[in-house]
Order: structure tokens, then C-alpha cells, then sequence
């Protein structure tokens, strides 16, 4: 407990307000201001606590108090319950010389503290955000020149409140303008790989085509099926895609010839995503002209299941098979599809990819390290 406190001379005053002012004008947290403004409210009134009262909703919420003895930090009362609601709902300054005696005050609040008067003054008088509550242990009428300093702290406290809300609007401000430079060097730098991806899947396909119609059938194809990843990934908001989706995108043309199988929770970045979206493809392309997926009866399983490889390293493994389709041989070359492949999960994401072409179908199996 505190002892109570005398106000300052006039002159004092006057210095003290023009003190508590400055230092409210600097400040930039709503924590900051409410400490300053109950400091200064025992200071300048020489009364026995001060309360700052912030509008919850239909709540008063007592956040912050400088007083004898505790008082009502921390909780919240209905509007209609104390007299701090009264002045938001009012907005005007209020004031009891008697809490026993007045019939807008729940005599049992007050009853275990000390408060015998006490004047609350609206912080924000048009539209008030908060109440300035000055409490007295005995009873007490405060004079003009007490209220007037009470409003006057109020109002100091509303535009302290307001610089923080500037001060505050200013650093998300900047932030926006920080995160947006990031944004766009983000979609440059994916513009840029995507292209090069774009051209190194249009040069390779134009030197394995056998005339122009084949050409623009599977660059469009490709370039189709990288549009779709591209679309998940927005859809997504750039963040991991599960790998049932990608999957099941990938294959959507033939979709009732295969079956995915494996953990419907797991996602992948979306670097991981692209590229597997593209294996996918390919691979399905391939069974299209020369597997399973070229007649009705054949199927393809697709599983997958976090294991990690020989060394121990933690990964995703995922095994592509073809079953009743035609018989299957291994191609004397290897055309572009399979180098992009192995290319893909060998060199992008670090990873091992292994083709055995069984006669009753084309076994792949993929092996992608958990951190490419």
C-alpha cells in the first residue's frame, strides 16, 4: 500500500501537465499510455488511485490502475453495471461524492475497497475508446479545477491513443511495402525458373518430334500439365500441396484406370510439387502411347509412404506399377520423357528414381529425400 498523495502547487500543475504531456505524445504502445496517464492522474488530482478503463465491446475492462490497494485490474464488468459505463454510453464526465449513496453503483463492488468518491471522464469525448476514473478514500467533492484536470488528462490520453494508432498503421504500413517487394522478387525469381523450364521442355520435345502435330501435341500437353501444378500451388496459397491432390490431378485424364494409395494427410513444397506433377505426367503419358494406360483393361497403382533410403535418410518413396496392359520392353534409347524424369527427381530434388521394365508392366520407383 501506497500513502496517499497531495496535489502540486499550481505552478506545479502546470509543469507536471506539460511533462505528463510530452511524455505521452511519445509514446507508442497502449501499455505505455495507460501507465504514464495513471501516474500522472495520482500526481496531478492528489487522489487515491486512478483507474484506465478500456471500451470491450459491451464490456468496461479495468486494464490499468495506480492506487492504494488493488482494486479492479485486470476484470470486466457489463457497461450497465458501473459507472464507467455510464460515461461511455453518456459521454460525458461523471462524478459520485458518495458510491453508498448513489443508486447507479453496485454498492457491493465497492464496498471492499477503499473508494468512497470518485469522477470518471471519458478518453475520446465524440466517440470515447476508454474512461479515466479518479477514486478518493473519503468523501470527496472534487473541485472545477480537479475535473478540469481530469478531462484534460483524458484528453491527452485520447490523442496519445491516437498517435499509437498512426505510429501502428505506419509499421504495417511498411511492412506491407517490405512483404510486397518480397512478393515480387519471389514471382520474378519463379517467372524466371519457370520459363527455363518452359524452353528446355519446348527444345527437347521439338528435337524428339517426328513432325510439327506431334510437337504441339505433347509440348501442350507438358506445358498444360504444368499450368494445372501452377494452379493447385495458387489455390493453395503457395504453401504444400498434399500429395493426393497432386496425384490425382496429374492423372485426372485417366483416372479410372488407377488407384492412389498411400498417407492422404502428406504435402509437399511446392518446388517438390511441380516437379512431381510433371514425373507424373510423363509417366502417365508414356503408359498412354505404350503401357497399361493405352488399352481399356490396364491399370496403374500409384503408392507411396515415408521410408527412409539405404543410408538411413529419412525420405518419401513411391512406386508406380502397370499391370495388364501390353508387354513391356526395354527402349533401345532413352526419349525425353524418362531423361526428364530422372533428370527431375536426380538433379532438382536430389532424389533416385529406378525403371524396371518388366514384361507385365513398367515398374518406377521414386525415392525423394525429406529436405531436397
Amino acid at each position: 500500500m501506497t500513502a496517499a498523495r497531495s496535489p502540486a502547487a499550481p505552478d506545479g500543475l502546470s509543469r507536471q501537465l506539460i511533462a505528463t504531456v510530452a511524455s505521452l505524445s511519445a509514446a507508442r504502445d497502449l501499455d505505455t499510455v495507460m501507465r504514464l496517464t495513471t501516474r500522472a492522474g495520482r500526481d496531478l488530482l492528489g487522489c487515491d488511485g486512478v483507474s484506465f478503463v478500456l471500451r470491450d465491446g459491451g464490456l468496461c475492462h479495468y486494464a490499468e490502475e495506480d492506487a492504494l490497494e488493488p482494486l479492479w485490474k485486470g476484470r470486466r464488468f457489463p457497461q450497465e453495471e458501473c459507472i464507467s459505463g455510464v460515461a461511455l454510453r453518456e459521454r460525458r464526465l461523471v462524478v459520485v461524492d458518495d458510491v453508498a449513496a448513489d443508486p447507479r453503483l453496485p454498492v457491493g463492488l465497492y464496498r471492499p475497497t477503499f473508494v468512497r468518491s470518485l469522477a470518471v471522464a471519458p478518453v475520446r469525448e465524440d466517440d470515447p475508446v476508454a474512461v479515466l476514473g479518479a477514486y478518493w478514500g473519503r468523501r470527496h467533492q472534487p473541485t472545477p479545477a480537479e475535473l478540469e484536470l481530469l478531462q484534460a488528462l483524458s484528453n491527452a490520453a485520447a490523442l496519445a491513443l491516437a498517435n499509437v494508432e498512426l505510429a501502428r498503421a505506419h509499421h504495417e504500413a511498411r511492412e506491407a511495402e517490405r512483404h510486397q517487394r518480397l512478393l515480387v522478387a519471389e514471382l520474378s525469381h519463379r517467372v524466371k525458373n519457370t520459363l527455363a523450364v518452359v524452353q528446355s521442355i519446348a527444345r527437347q520435345t521439338l528435337v524428339r518430334a517426328a513432325d510439327l502435330e506431334q510437337f504441339g501435341d505433347r509440348f501442350l500437353g507438358r506445358l498444360g500439365a504444368m499450368a494445372e501444378a501452377h494452379g493447385l500451388l495458387v489455390t493453395a496459397d503457395w504453401k504444400p500441396v498434399p500429395l493426393h491432390a497432386a496425384a490425382a490431378q496429374a492423372l485426372a485424364p485417366w483416372q479410372a484406370q488407377c488407384r492412389l494409395r498411400g498417407d492422404a494427410a502428406l504435402t509437399l513444397p511446392p518446388p517438390v510439387h511441380l516437379a512431381l506433377a510433371l514425373v507424373l505426367y510423363e509417366l502417365a503419358c508414356n503408359a498412354a502411347r505404350h503401357g497399361a494406360l493405352s488399352v481399356p483393361g490396364g491399370r496403374v497403382d500409384l503408392d507411396w509412404r515415408l521410408t527412409p533410403n539405404d543410408d538411413g535418410r529419412p525420405g518419401l518413396a513411391l512406386h508406380w506399377r502397370e499391370h495388364d496392359g501390353p508387354p513391356v520392353a526395354e527402349p533401345l534409347r532413352k526419349g525425353f520423357g524418362t531423361r526428364l524424369i530422372t533428370g527431375m527427381i536426380g538433379h532438382d530434388l536430389s532424389g533416385r528414381c529406378t525403371m524396371v521394365f518388366d514384361p507385365a508392366g513398367l515398374h518406377c520407383r521414386l525415392w525423394l529425400p525429406a529436405d531436397p
